[in-house]
Parts: C-alpha cells; sequence; structure tokens
C-alpha cells in the first residue's frame, strides 16, 4: 500500500477589503521518484558536487487522505525545485503552485507557495507567498513533515 507524503498542514490568512480570514487544512501530497507514478522529472543536470544545480519539474497530487488508492485528489503541486546549496547535506529550493482541481472544495483556485527543503531533514516549513481565486493575497504557511 502506497502512502502519500509528506502530510502537509497548510495555515492561512486571507485578505479581503473588509475582513482577515483563515484556513487550516491537513493534506498529503505523494512525491514519486521512480517507477509508473513517477510525478518529477530533471531538467537540468550540470553534474557538479553535491548535485549543485540539478534542477527537477514536478507535479505532485495532493490527496484528502494518507492512502492514495482510498483518497480523492484535490489539487497538484505544480513546479520545480533545485539544489542550491554547494555544503554537504544540501538544500533544494522549492518553488510551486498548489493548484485545487475544479471539483474539489476551491476550484481552480492557487496558492504560490516558496521555501527549503533541507536534505536530511524531516520536518520544514514553505511561505505562502500568494494565491488566486479564493486564495487571492493569501498569506501564511505549509508546515511538512515526511515521517508522518
Amino acid at each position: 500500500m502506497a502512502m502519500a507524503n509528506p502530510l502537509l498542514q497548510i495555515a492561512l490568512g486571507q485578505q479581503d477589503f473588509s475582513q482577515d480570514h483563515q484556513l487550516h487544512l491537513i493534506l498529503y501530497l505523494d512525491q514519486e521518484y521512480a517507477g509508473t507514478r513517477k510525478n518529477q522529472e530533471i531538467v537540468q543536470n550540470p553534474k557538479l558536487d553535491q548535485e549543485f544545480g540539478k534542477t527537477l519539474v514536478n507535479d505532485w497530487p495532493i490527496y484528502d487522505g494518507p492512502d492514495p488508492s482510498k483518497a480523492n485528489i484535490v489539487a497538484r503541486a505544480r513546479g520545480h525545485h533545485i539544489q542550491t546549496c554547494r555544503d554537504f547535506g544540501g538544500q533544494w529550493f522549492l518553488s510551486c503552485s498548489i493548484v485545487f482541481l475544479t471539483d474539489s472544495c476551491f476550484p481552480g483556485s492557487t496558492l504560490v507557495v516558496t521555501g527549503m527543503i533541507e536534505q536530511g531533514s524531516y520536518k520544514g516549513e514553505w511561505a505562502i507567498v500568494g494565491g488566486t481565486g479564493k486564495f487571492n493575497l493569501a498569506r501564511g504557511a505549509i508546515f511538512y513533515d515526511f515521517e508522518k
């Protein structure tokens, strides 16, 4: 049984002209490196030390539950991640849009996300720096946990 990873906890405030709104979602991202469900691809690999400069594009499905065979895809994380650190251990810079599907609770809305993924670290945080549709002018954070 495949498990979607990581657990994503999305906490955001949405600005409109009258008041702030807060929303907390728990979703599951499925990152597959190989096989029939592969959902990312290397587009540049300069073959430098520590994989510096290696660039991948991603189209990761995001589910409403931990088991992809039983959960619904509610969004997709579409973007890229780049190895941006020459030091041992490495860091990946992530930039993507989380695009909610038309049959989800937030049809066609997006969240613009950016942040770092530390190699060897299983927990972290990405910034929500904007959005469209129901998330117009969104701001907040995504807390991820690869161990759940």
